[in-house]
C-alpha cells in the first residue's frame, strides 16, 4: 500500500519534532502499535505521527476507515487530539 496523503484538518496539529518521533517509534517496536492509522476518504485524519514512527520501525501499520457520522472533520480532529495533547 502506497503511504495515504494527510487529510488537510489533521493538519492543525503539529507534527512531532524527530526526538519524541523516535522515542514513540521505539516504544511501537517494544509494545506494538496499539491505536491503528485512521483514515478518511482514503487521507490520514489521524495518526500521523503513528505511521511515520511505524516506518522508522520498520513496522507495518494498522489502518482504519473512520465513519464521521455526519461531523466535520476538522470537529473530528479536534474532538480526538485535545484530550490526549499536552498543548
Amino acid at each position: 500500500m502506497a503511504r495515504p496523503k494527510f487529510h488537510e484538518s489533521a493538519e492543525i496539529f503539529p507534527l512531532m519534532d524527530q526526538l519524541s518521533l523516535r522515542a514513540l517509534a521505539n516504544d511501537i517496536e517494544e509494545n506494538g502499535l496499539k491505536m491503528p492509522v485512521e483514515l478518511l476518504d482514503g487521507k490520514i485524519i489521524d495518526g500521523r505521527n503513528r505511521l511515520m514512527a511505524c516506518e522508522l520501525a520498520g513496522i507495518e501499520p494498522d489502518f482504519v476507515d473512520v465513519d464521521l457520522r455526519g461531523a466535520s472533520p476538522t470537529g473530528y480532529v479536534l474532538s480526538v487530539n485535545l484530550h490526549r495533547r499536552h498543548l
